[in-house]
Protein backbone atom coordinates (compact mmCIF):
# COMPACT_ATOMS: atom_id res chain seq x y z
CA UNK A 1 0.00 0.00 0.00
CA UNK A 2 1.41 3.37 -0.97
CA UNK A 3 1.38 6.12 1.61
CA UNK A 4 1.49 9.73 0.58
CA UNK A 5 1.91 12.27 3.34
CA UNK A 6 0.46 15.75 3.55
CA UNK A 7 4.05 17.04 3.65
CA UNK A 8 4.84 15.34 0.34
CA UNK A 9 1.72 16.82 -1.25
CA UNK A 10 2.60 20.30 0.01
CA UNK A 11 6.10 19.93 -1.42
CA UNK A 12 4.72 18.65 -4.74
CA UNK A 13 2.36 21.63 -4.95
CA UNK A 14 5.15 24.11 -4.17
CA UNK A 15 7.46 22.62 -6.81
CA UNK A 16 4.65 22.71 -9.35
CA UNK A 17 3.76 26.32 -8.50
CA UNK A 18 7.33 27.62 -8.34
CA UNK A 19 8.61 25.47 -11.22
CA UNK A 20 11.97 24.97 -9.49
CA UNK A 21 12.97 22.90 -6.48
CA UNK A 22 15.18 25.68 -5.11
CA UNK A 23 12.35 28.24 -5.29
CA UNK A 24 9.93 25.76 -3.71
CA UNK A 25 12.44 25.21 -0.90
CA UNK A 26 12.52 28.94 -0.15
CA UNK A 27 8.72 29.17 -0.10
CA UNK A 28 8.52 26.14 2.20
CA UNK A 29 11.39 27.38 4.42
CA UNK A 30 13.25 24.14 3.78
CA UNK A 31 16.63 23.27 2.31
CA UNK A 32 16.83 22.38 -1.36
CA UNK A 33 18.20 18.88 -0.61
CA UNK A 34 15.31 18.20 1.79
CA UNK A 35 12.75 19.16 -0.85
CA UNK A 36 14.54 17.09 -3.47
CA UNK A 37 14.64 14.07 -1.15
CA UNK A 38 10.94 14.38 -0.34
CA UNK A 39 10.14 14.52 -4.05
CA UNK A 40 12.25 11.42 -4.69
CA UNK A 41 10.43 9.59 -1.87
CA UNK A 42 7.06 10.53 -3.37
CA UNK A 43 8.13 9.44 -6.83
CA UNK A 44 9.42 6.17 -5.40
CA UNK A 45 6.10 5.58 -3.63
CA UNK A 46 4.20 6.20 -6.85
CA UNK A 47 6.66 4.38 -9.09
CA UNK A 48 7.03 7.22 -11.60
CA UNK A 49 8.71 10.55 -12.16
CA UNK A 50 6.46 13.51 -11.54
CA UNK A 51 8.59 16.26 -13.06
CA UNK A 52 10.88 16.44 -16.02
CA UNK A 53 14.32 17.56 -14.87
CA UNK A 54 15.95 20.22 -17.01
CA UNK A 55 19.47 21.40 -16.27
CA UNK A 56 19.57 25.06 -15.29
CA UNK A 57 15.91 25.32 -14.35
Amino acid sequence: MMRITLRQLMIFKAIHSERQISKAAKVLHMSTPAVSMALKELESSLGCRLFERISGG
